[in-house]
């Protein structure tokens, strides 16, 4: 009786102990994700909850969230991906896609995206993240510049609306520019870029609206240098010096300039994204500002920029599997979508979401615009044609070059970017 009692209680112990050492072992085999963010301001702790919820609902994955500057982003995820310490995911945009995929940098995401999934977001932005036919990253978030115009600058002028054509918003510039005191000098103007530091989100939609692409389909050459491309750029520079509808200051100002220029009433319509114009901030220094947003005013079409932010995944991730599974919910779960679009004022990729902002004209209207969004070209080299060619429009604006030369120049040197592959 004695010697049973004992292999009992021999029995008893190691079973708790096989319990207590599979249990501990059951605790430390989460699979740990690592992901590589860029700082999102007030939206940041909403992707800490988006999180947090993954994390709960799918508790064997732990989530480990680091933040790196913008200013060091690219650089951040290039050495690290190079010494082979990159985080499992992470977030990315535009012009990142194809330098990082063209070195391998990218795990292609064909194998692992479903049909079903594939057609919870947008085709046209899936279409925005392939590279020599191969999907590298997965879409998250889109943006775009509206055209916003003073409300009572147009009341006063006598214009009842927004254009909606660019004959219309050519003629609209026109009677919106004045000289207001009589001494035969402009004072406000009907439409204003800020040339100095003009980026590709601004300038590159002139061209997709003219029907003009910056590389050849095919990623070989330079396509804008067409008589299309040359009546875009020499519209632009004949708002400037014949129909002086855009002030001659604009080759100087930036972009935080011009747009001051528009808050105060001295230009009519600007380019811009809402934040920078329509924040609690702006509203207290103008309050009597009225600001409206129209429709790109259609050329052969209202393209507009269209910024898209995505996720990737990196091949020499170990939970591949587990990263897709977080970038799925991090795209179609509601409640974390709701919150964190609304906290950053930008647009989700998937279609459910579409109504996000049915309560907001404004934003509502923007997210109408980013159906008519161009994407950027996608090309290793897309920084490096983005630098010529503003460069070369620079030129012809500050009536350096002209038009037709400053073109034939930005196509030459972008063919020779191209072909150092």
């Amino acid at each position: 009786m004695e010697r049973n009692l004992k292999r009992l209680l021999i029995l008893v112990v190691t079973g708790s102990l096989i319990l207590t050492v599979w249990g501990a072992a059951t605790a430390t085999s989460k699979e740990k994700l690592t992901v590589w963010l860029p700082p999102f301001g007030d939206a940041t702790e909403h992707l800490e909850k988006g999180f947090s919820l993954f994390e709960k609902e799918n508790p064997n994955i732990e989530v480990n969230s680091e933040e790196i500057s913008w200013g060091n982003y690219e650089d951040k995820w290039m050495t690290s991906i190079a010494a082979g310490v990159a985080a499992d995911l992470g977030y990315m945009y535009d012009v990142m896609l194809a330098p990082f995929a063209a070195m391998g940098a990218l795990e292609p995401l064909d194998a692992y995206i479903t049909d079903e999934y594939r057609d919870e977001i947008y085709e046209s932005l899936w279409d925005s993240l392939k590279y020599k036919g191969k999907t590298y990253g997965v879409p998250f978030l889109g943006m775009t510049y509206p055209l916003w115009y003073n409300v009572d600058m147009f009341r006063e002028a006598g214009i009842e609306g927004p254009p909606d054509t660019h004959d219309e918003f050519l003629k609209v510039t026109k009677k919106l520019t004045k000289d207001i005191d009589g001494d035969g000098k402009t004072d406000e103007y009907g439409f204003g870029v800020a040339f100095n530091t003009i980026t590709l989100h601004i300038i590159y939609p002139f061209f997709f609206q003219n029907g003009v692409e910056i590389v050849s389909e095919d990623g070989a050459k330079a396509a804008f240098n067409t008589k299309e491309g040359l009546e875009v750029l020499q519209g632009l520079v004949d708002m400037m010096y014949k129909d002086r509808i855009m002030p001659e200051a604009c080759l100087g100002l930036g972009q935080g300039e011009v747009t001051e220029l528009f808050l105060s009433g001295k230009i009519a319509m600007k380019y811009e994204s809402r934040k920078n114009v329509d924040n609690p901030e702006i509203r207290a220094r103008y309050p009597d500002l009225k600001i409206g947003v129209m429709l790109i005013p259609k050329r052969k079409n209202r393209s507009s920029y269209g910024g898209l932010g995505f996720f990737i995944i990196i091949p020499g991730s170990k939970h591949k599997e587990a990263a897709l599974k977080l970038i799925q919910f991090m795209t179609t779960e509601k409640e974390f979508q709701e919150d964190f679009m609304r906290a950053i004022q930008i647009f989700p990729s998937a279609k459910a979401f579409v109504g996000i902002y049915a309560d907001d004209p404004i934003q509502n209207l923007i997210a109408e615009q980013l159906g008519y969004a161009h994407a950027m070209p996608v090309s290793e080299k897309a920084v490096e044609i983005e630098h010529i060619l503003i460069g070369e429009i620079q030129a012809a604006m500050s009536r350096l070059k002209t038009a037709e030369q400053a073109l034939a120049d930005a196509e030459l040197k972008v063919n020779e970017a191209l072909a150092r592959r």
